[in-house]
């Protein structure tokens, strides 16, 4: 199972807060800016994006420098030449059966075609999550539990 396919397809993109994080010196300028801010603002911000009352204020708790040093390895280890070839092998996954959720207001995993493309390729099974973004799980539980289970039972 996985919701960010679209980030494996030729032509992904990563958004440009992420091209921040992975420019040495700017990403860590962006970061220390989005610690210092107080737990307020940064629940609000992830409010914002999507993510519950009670996880954007649990997250933006315990937003700090090791968290902001972690969001910057992560984004610097996996450039978008690195993710295109990963997705270029996912035919080897044809061997075990696979969910590709599409949240279809994600702006963050790429295009709805750039998910399906990576689908078709090992031939996943694709479940579009209408109306849902990054945080989907959160959005809609029970939409997610159905999509989750279902895919579970017929395995």
């Amino acid at each position: 199972m996985i919701d960010t396919a679209g980030c494996f397809a030729a032509g992904y993109t990563f958004p440009d807060v992420c091209h921040i994080w992975q420019t040495p010196g700017a990403g860590e300028a962006a970061v220390a800016g989005w610690v210092a801010l107080d737990v307020s603002t940064k629940a609000a911000l992830n409010e914002s994006l999507g993510m519950t009352p009670d996880v954007a204020r649990e997250l933006a708790d315990a937003l700090d420098d090791a968290m902001g040093r972690c969001i910057l390895g992560v984004y610097r280890s996996t450039p978008e030449s690195v993710l295109a070839q990963w997705g270029g092998r996912a035919q080897s996954l044809a061997t075990r059966p696979g969910l590709v959720l599409i949240p279809t207001d994600d702006a963050h995993t790429g295009t709805v075609d750039q998910h399906r493309s990576i689908a078709g390729k090992p031939g996943a099974e694709v479940a579009a999550l209408s109306g849902l973004g990054h945080w989907w799980m959160l959005q809609d539980p029970a939409a997610a539990a159905e999509v989750l289970d279902r895919f579970w039972e017929a395995l």
